[in-house]
């Protein structure tokens, strides 16, 4: 007979767990005993060492752990329409699946048979009756036979149903009665958007006209922003922004848009500018810090400055002005003339006769109720007399107090042996040498004459030169015209006084104030045909005349002939000496 080893391992009455140490060390196995259960907690234990070097019992076996695991074969996955499987795990514990009952629906189990029944508590396993609920208000319980009814705000949210599908959203045309918050962007993929807000607030400083992005071609329309007003007669359209056709920025009144171009037809179409006290301009070439700035002075009162209808540059005076662009002027009435000297070419006398000298380029020719011409027939250089009338070489005149050096007299009386005298062969008186005469129709040749005495009805001497002298009159009048002299902002027809300086005047009446000898003038006013000179009469030209004055000189003129000088050797005609000394 083979042997027979026996193991044996310790065992209780009972269903108590061993104790570690006291009743299983390690490497012992022990088993508990459960007669009334038909085994059903027996399990078999094990000492094990655990990490302090000391003993654990566990259990690793028994009637307990065979059951558990023949049942893991009955419970796999679980699956439930339209919900996510239930699936075992290899867990030893096991798993647990809960059912909850709901609304309508009751569970009940049975331990006996291990059954599970669920159940719904409707008649015939339909629902009897729901009540609708909502954000707000409070909804009404509907039978099975019931209609439940989902309804739009009209032009707010419309609502739609096929089959079993009920479709909620927006319609094509959404009204809102209320406040309308946007938490994200706004996109608008529209022709038109109209906004009938009595108030628009927009945080972005900045609006972009023209579309999101850069346009690649020019569509020819205008950008900006029009408006409509009324002018109490009737309803305009105003337009200010870009003029796509004009390449300019356009501010008018009343504009017609025809299919975003916008013009004007109205010469008044176009509207005023309200600005400060500058208008700044940059230049296209220019930097940021290169501009111009238009100021305008504070106005006392409303003031209106017009832009001609020409095309040409604004004129400003002062220091940097451009004034002297000024090459044409109407008819100026007003002002003082000190520019540069004017020529004769033009009305002056084109040299300065500051200096009390005025210089003429030919014959001195005056107008009026006496009119005096001046004749030269070669160089003249004359001194006038200080007072009296100027005698000719032909005129008859009387001379007083004269004295004659080597005259040439046709027929004279004379006491001396040694003279010839051919006495006159009509019946006449001859004259004397000491007592006051009359000579009528000689020819005095060199003659002195001191101090003679000229009747007041002229003297007639014969001679082979004669002259047209005018007699002037002395009288005076005439308006004063002043060419402005004052600084202003703008040369205006409202303040032409501003006008200081101008370059050369090519065309234009000047009938300002009277010209000083310094700019080229005579430096009096000459309206009633008399001129006075500050000195000496000095013209140049073909033939040069200078006429010296003294001291304070008054003579008149004879109205005809050739003037007699003092000391020239020169033929007086048909003219009567008082007291003349020979």
């Amino acid at each position: 007979m083979p042997t027979t080893n026996t193991i044996k391992i310790k065992r209780s009455t009972g269903t108590t767990a061993p104790v570690a140490v006291t009743d299983l060390v390690i490497g012992e196995l022990a088993t508990t005993m459960d007669s009334s259960n038909n085994g059903a907690s027996n399990k078999v234990y094990l000492g094990i060492q655990n990490s302090s070097a000391g003993t654990n019992v566990i259990a690793v076996g028994g009637k307990y752990y065979t059951d558990a695991v023949d049942n893991l074969a009955y419970f796999k996955t679980i699956s439930v329409s339209g919900q996510s499987d239930v699936v075992a795990d290899t867990s030893i514990s096991g798993d647990t699946l809960t059912l909850a009952a709901g609304s309508g629906i009751t569970i009940t189990t049975n331990a006996t048979t291990d059954t599970v029944t669920i159940a719904s508590s409707l008649a015939g396993g339909t629902v009897t009756s729901i009540t609708p609920a909502a954000d707000s208000g409070t909804g009404t319980a509907i039978t099975s036979s019931g209609t439940i009814t989902v309804s739009g705000t009209a032009n707010e949210v419309e609502t739609s149903v096929s089959g079993t599908t009920i479709t909620v959203g927006l319609p094509n045309n959404v009204t809102i009665g209320g406040v309308l918050t946007v938490t994200g962007n706004l996109i608008v993929n529209g022709t038109t958007t109209t906004v009938n807000s009595t108030t628009v607030t927009i945080d972005d400083p900045v609006f972009t006209l023209g579309g999101d992005t850069a346009p690649s071609s020019d569509d020819n329309l205008d950008r900006g922003i029009d408006f409509r007003w009324h002018n109490g007669t009737s309803a305009k359209l105003g337009f200010f922004g870009w003029d796509d056709s004009r390449t300019a920025f356009a501010l008018w009144n009343d504009a017609t848009n025809t299919s975003g171009v916008y013009s004007t037809g109205s010469t008044g179409g176009r509207g005023n500018l309200d600005i400060g006290s500058a208008l700044r301009s940059y230049s296209n070439s220019g930097s940021e810090a290169s501009y111009h700035d238009l100021s305008f002075a504070t106005a006392t009162a409303v003031r209106t400055v017009t832009v001609p209808d020409v095309s040409g540059t604004l004129l400003m005076y002062g220091a940097g002005g451009n004034t002297t662009n000024i090459t044409t002027v109407g008819t100026i009435t007003t002002g003082t003339w000190n520019g540069s000297v004017i020529g004769g070419t033009y009305g002056g006398t084109g040299v300065n006769n500051g200096s009390s000298t005025i210089t003429l380029g030919g014959n001195l020719t005056t107008s009026g109720a006496f009119a005096l011409t001046l004749t030269q027939t070669g160089t003249t250089n004359v001194t006038l007399p200080t007072t009296g009338t100027l005698a000719t070489l032909a005129g008859s005149e009387t001379f007083t107090n004269k004295t004659l050096t080597t005259p040439t007299i046709a027929s004279i009386l004379t006491n001396s042996g040694a003279a010839t005298v051919t006495l006159p062969t009509s019946t006449s008186t001859l004259a004397t040498l000491a007592l006051s005469e009359t000579l009528t129709n000689k020819t005095l040749t060199s003659p002195n004459l001191t101090t003679p005495a000229i009747g007041g009805g002229g003297a007639t001497f014969a001679g082979s030169t004669s002259g047209t002298v005018t007699v002037v009159s002395t009288a005076s009048a005439g308006g004063t015209l002043t060419l402005p002299n004052t600084t202003g902002t703008f040369i205006t027809t409202g303040n032409l006084s501003s006008i200081t300086t101008v370059g050369t005047v090519t065309s234009g009446t000047w009938n300002g104030s009277v010209i000083t000898g310094t700019y080229g003038g005579t430096g009096v006013n000459n309206g009633s045909s008399t001129i006075t000179l500050g000195g000496n009469l000095t013209t140049s030209g073909a033939f040069a005349l200078t006429l010296t004055q003294t001291g304070t000189t008054n003579v008149t003129l004879p109205t005809t002939g050739t003037l007699a000088t003092l000391a020239g050797t020169e033929t007086l005609t048909n003219k009567t000496i008082d007291a003349g000394t020979f």
